[in-house]
């Protein structure tokens, strides 16, 4: 039976040409055939209801009927989505195929599928739609410009999902339906039907998969909406470039009564939605939008906004949108008065509601404009509280910040999140992009330059210090600067150059204080604010790495230039603080009668961050519900548990590359369960502290106050193998019985399979996972008394009593590890683990988890948050690494020179090396072998680093006028000169030493810059330092530049036209006065 939106029921003939495509399991090629292809489907046609572009009404009935959803005081729907409530990026597949492999940027972001494997899926989910009584199909448009649009089709098993695309989708007239013909894309939504996990290319039992070639998109395993709204957009993202030739981007925009459109772009987080939404301006949409030839359209006909803490005070405008035909998902309410509860993220910190774009006010109906941008705004929350909260960008900038896409997650975004954490999504929307990010940059380059375009940084972050100590930019002052972009006020006013962003500013905004203006003003401690600069600058040059190689010299010049100080600084530098290494993340799971948050879980995370900064760090729960979480320890599962957690660490971005691990007790066997099993993303080196690995041959003592430790282990002795207790109490599931194997094995289902001891069980996948560990720490306490036995933490396990005589504990016979069938066998690729040296036995003294600093520290310094392989150095901190200087490390144990150990001590101050090397090879002549001479080669560094290199910075590169540094310059030039003898090189002599090293490159670029009139300063007052420079105030420093452009060093290296071109190119040293 077939239900229309139009018609209740209609003859099947009629519909057959809109459905039959959606349940041909091979091809489409079926078109047009009669009801005998439902017969061949395998449809009741008496049973099933298939229904197309349902009204709200009827889908909220059966929503409400059959899926548990509720209408909330205000007449939208609410519904839940289930387990998963957000994307699976990690799931997410792109088909690889002939007509589109050479389009897709392939990597993280876009992993590859066969063909095969997405038509497995493909029937997977047609089959299980097959199953159900009602179907429901969605016909709509993508794209409100009918020239660009493309028809999509849905096909799902939920009224809920069916709802939500009628509002985020365009919804047809009744006449373009009618006439909607064979859909351009269609969506298969089988979400709460699992993949396959062991089929070819599966990380999980989610599946997100879109094949070009089919232009059809399948999705199992995740009933998440958001899913099939992201895979429209990831389809036009292709689409419009490659078919239409028209720039697809993650953006809101809104439009003036002139018709003056203004894009935003911005992670979640900047301010995008808020700023967007403008009453004195019309809402083109607040997402996805389409910037074409003919202006810019809205991808969507509705708008998926987050609900957490929404209130009608701070966003009336969606508050307001909250109504019948709305979609709240996973939303909390009072279950007697209905009214949702908006500060409840018991659920999920992503609440989220879906409604029609013409439920807001002032929107752009239709979402389409006909003129082109006139101004692009790049929003970011810089939580370093460096940048300033407007920047007005060249082209090259804004093609340099759009390929970038910064924003920093802030603590309380997301659990573990204790510092600010950079975020560099490319495009503005790194999970959605299918082409190379340097195309969508290169078309939004060539329409600024054809619309002459103005664009803008604007930074809604921190100010006056980073987070923590700064405050965030006020929101009305932010207003005020888009209302200045929007009326033309920012284009027309004067700019200053703001320090190693090269951004250029406002030196005035009325109603904007001066000190917001110009973030350095609104820091009391400048130091703090260079070092801040510095590094977050450095995080910037890492993340553009992956794409210098496809842009213009230009485009790469436009973004912070850390370097920029070499050109003042010599080999022997001025050090310049990098940022804190990438560190591998680290995964910890707590013990039994503990939780993923306790006070001591996060303790213990707090001192891991203090020795390695920077570390991002998961605690994996199985609810999030703290009480829930340690209840789970005892009650439930445990296949099921890791499976769960597995899930979840698989949806976790930080830890796409994998991670190190920490299970403290039952964790332990867990986490190397996980490992066997699935292993995606891969761990690195695991720890495991007092855990169970051959059981417990008595389940654990318990004590007086822990009632749920009583209850279930009262309820295990009373029959350990039986089905209930293998199912539902934790260490059931790792209670091995020496002198009851052959229950245990044939009863349980975890611990006989993750150690190889149930034959039909045996797994070649868990060999080859775990012998992938780099290192496997195994952690004994000396005076456990919990695991019984304590060697079960290092393989070890009672042998069985002879004859079934009963023995003390203490005169039972241990069996070691590598006496163990499954070491022996090597079942599980312990064996090969042990053979290659990587696995470490450990003991802690004392009982079962004192971890003292004695136990743990060492091994955490040791195996946990190494630097990641595509990081510039092991030394990476310690590092002057714009200069290139090295380290040297000596003490510690025995570790590889690319990789020391954090134990060992550090050399890394240039001149301590440089006068060790000159000892080494006194033949260089690196230092004078007298130390009255080599004491003055320090002084005169010194006196260098000291007077002379701060000035030069404040004159060439960030002149303020009315400022003393021309003063300052002059005087430290007197300072450096003063030091020299009276004849000759640094230290008397015409032998080269590091003093000159470390001086000459300075002065010689210096005297270029002087006579050639280079640098920010003002042209009149350049003059008059020119003169100073070249006249008899400082004869006795020119006499040592031409002594030093004697010297056959300088004359081997030094290439005096090629530094001129080079200086004068530099965008740091370009006039602006």
């Amino acid at each position: 039976m077939v239900y229309n939106h139009t018609t209740p029921y209609v003859t099947p003939h009629i519909l057959h040409k809109h459905y039959a495509q959606a349940y041909d399991a091979e091809v489409s090629n079926l078109i047009g055939k009669d009801l005998e292809y439902f017969s061949q489907a395998g449809f009741d046609m008496d049973r099933i209801q298939i229904k197309r572009n349902a009204p709200p009404a009827v889908l909220y009935e059966d929503a409400i009927r059959n899926e548990g959803a509720i209408i909330s005081s205000s007449g939208a729907l609410i519904n839940f989505s289930g387990k998963k409530t957000g994307r699976s990026p990690k799931d997410k597949r792109i088909v690889y195929e002939e007509t589109s492999k050479d389009e897709i940027w392939w990597g993280s972001v876009n992993i590859k599928m066969d063909e095969h494997t997405f038509e497995i899926n493909r029937e997977r989910a047609i089959d299980y739609l097959n199953t159900r009584d009602n179907v429901y199909v969605f016909d709509g448009f993508a794209g409100w410009d009918p020239k660009y649009r493309i028809k999509v089709r849905v096909i799902c098993a939920r009224a809920y999902h069916a709802l939500f695309m009628n509002n985020m989708l365009i919804r047809p007239t009744e006449e373009e339906l009618a006439n909607f013909g064979d859909p351009d894309f269609i969506i298969y939504n089988a979400g709460q039907f699992p993949a396959n996990r062991f089929t070819k290319g599966m990380s999980s039992t989610t599946s997100v998969e879109i094949n070009f070639k089919r232009m059809e998109m399948v999705i199992l395993g995740t009933e998440y909406a958001g899913e099939m709204k992201k895979g429209v957009f990831s389809v036009m993202h292709y689409l419009q470039p490659v078919k239409f030739g028209q720039l697809s981007l993650h953006s809101s925009a809104n439009v003036g009564e002139s018709g003056d459109v203004t894009l935003f772009f911005g992670l979640s987080g900047t301010g995008k939605t808020t700023l967007s939404a403008d009453p004195r301006r019309k809402l083109i949409g607040d997402d996805e939008h389409v910037w074409s030839d003919d202006g810019v359209f809205n991808i969507e006909g509705g708008c998926y906004a987050k609900c957490i803490n929404l209130s009608a005070e701070k966003e009336p405008e969606i508050f307001n949108a909250i109504r019948f035909g709305s979609v709240l998902e996973n939303v909390v309410y009072n279950p007697v008065t209905r009214v949702p509860d908006y500060d409840d993220a018991s659920i999920t910190e992503n609440t989220r509601c879906a409604y029609p774009i013409e439920f807001i006010p002032n929107a752009q109906i239709p979402c389409h404009v006909k003129s082109q941008p006139k101004n692009i705004i790049m929003l970011t929350c810089d939580a370093f509280g460096v940048l300033p909260p407007v920047a007005k960008l060249t082209p090259e900038q804004a093609s340099y910040h759009f390929l970038a896409g910064y924003t920093s997650k802030t603590p309380g975004t997301e659990d573990g999140v204790l510092e600010p954490i950079p975020t560099f999504s490319t495009c503005y929307s790194a999970p959605f992009i299918v082409l190379h990010p340097g195309r969508y940059a290169e078309m939004l380059a060539e329409r600024m330059s054809k619309n002459n375009v103005d664009c803008w940084l604007i930074n809604t972050g921190w100010t006056g210090g980073k987070f923590g100590t700064g405050k965030r930019c006020p929101l009305k002052y932010t207003r005020r600067i888009v209302d200045a972009v929007h009326s033309g006020e920012l284009a027309k006013a004067e700019y200053e150059t703001f320090g190693v962003f090269n951004l250029q500013i406002p030196t005035s905004l009325e109603g904007v204080p001066r000190e917001l203006l110009n973030p350095r003003l609104a820091w009391a401690n400048t130091e703090a604010f260079e070092r801040e600069v510095r590094k977050l600058a450095g995080m910037f040059q890492k993340a553009f790495a992956l794409y210098e190689s496809d842009v213009e010299e230009k485009v790469r010049l436009a973004g912070p230039q850390v370097w920029m100080k070499a050109v003042f600084s010599s080999a022997l530098g001025t050090p310049v603080q990098p940022p804190e290494p990438a560190r591998r993340p680290l995964v910890i799971w707590h013990g039994l009668g503990d939780s993923y948050a306790s006070p001591g879980m996060l303790e213990f995370m707090n001192l891991i961050k203090g020795i390695h900064p920077g570390i991002f760090i998961h605690s994996v729960y199985l609810n999030d519900n703290i009480e829930e979480d340690e209840r789970a320890g005892f009650f439930g599962n445990v296949n099921e548990q890791i499976f769960y957690a597995a899930e979840q660490l698989a949806n976790v971005t930080e830890l796409q590359d994998g991670f190190d691990a920490i299970g403290f007790s039952q964790g332990g066997q867990f986490l190397r369960a996980y490992v066997e099993r699935f292993n995606t993303p891969p761990v690195h080196n695991l720890i495991t502290f007092g855990s169970q690995h051959m059981g417990v041959s008595d389940l654990p003592a318990c004590s007086a106050w822990d009632v749920l430790c009583q209850l279930a282990r009262r309820a295990a002795r009373g029959g350990v193998y039986t089905e209930w207790a293998q199912t539902h109490l934790v260490q059931a599931q790792y209670f091995r019985d020496p002198d009851r194997l052959d229950a245990y094995v044939e009863h349980n289902r975890f611990l006989a399979s993750i150690n190889g001891e149930a034959e039909d069980l045996r797994n070649p996948a868990y060999v080859t996972n775990l012998a992938s560990l780099n290192t496997l720490v195994l952690v004994l306490f000396s005076e456990d008394k919990t695991v019984v036995p304590k060697e079960s933490s290092w393989f070890g396990s009672y042998a069985p009593s002879s004859e079934g005589v009963h023995v003390d504990a203490s005169e039972k016979t241990i069996v070691p590890m590598r006496r163990q069938p499954l070491y022996k066998n090597d079942w599980i690729g312990l064996r090969q683990l042990d053979q290659s040296g990587r696995v470490v036995l450990e003991t802690c003294e004392g009982e079962h988890m004192q971890l003292t600093d004695e136990c743990w520290r060492p091994l955490v310094k040791r195996f946990v948050g190494g630097i990641l392989d595509d990081d510039e150095s092991a030394m990476y901190r310690s590092v002057d690494h714009e200069q290139e200087v090295p380290v040297i490390t000596y003490g510690g144990p025995k570790a590889a020179p690319e990789d020391p150990s954090p134990e060992a001590t550090i050399v890394n101050k240039s001149s301590i090396i440089l006068e060790f090397l000159a000892d080494l090879f006194p033949e260089a002549h690196l230092l004078p072998p007298d130390p009255v001479l080599r004491a003055k080669v320090h002084l005169f560094i010194n006196i260098f680093e000291s007077k002379l290199f701060k000035p030069s910075e404040a004159y060439f590169l960030f002149y303020t006028e009315g400022s003393d540094s021309a003063k300052e310059l002059l005087e430290g030039f007197d300072a450096l000169q003063a030091a020299l003898p009276p004849s000759g090189l640094a230290v008397g002599a015409q032998q080269w030493t590091n003093a000159d090293s470390a001086v000459a490159p300075f002065l010689i670029r210096m005297d270029i810059m002087l006579k050639h009139g280079i640098g920010r300063y003002p042209q009149s007052q350049g003059l008059e330092v020119r003169k100073a420079w070249q006249g008899q105030r400082f004869a006795r420093l020119a006499q040592y530049i031409a002594d030093i452009k004697e010297s056959p060093v300088y004359r081997k290296v030094w290439d005096e036209e090629t530094s001129l071109e080079l200086l004068k190119q530099h965008p740091l040293l370009t006039k602006v006065h």
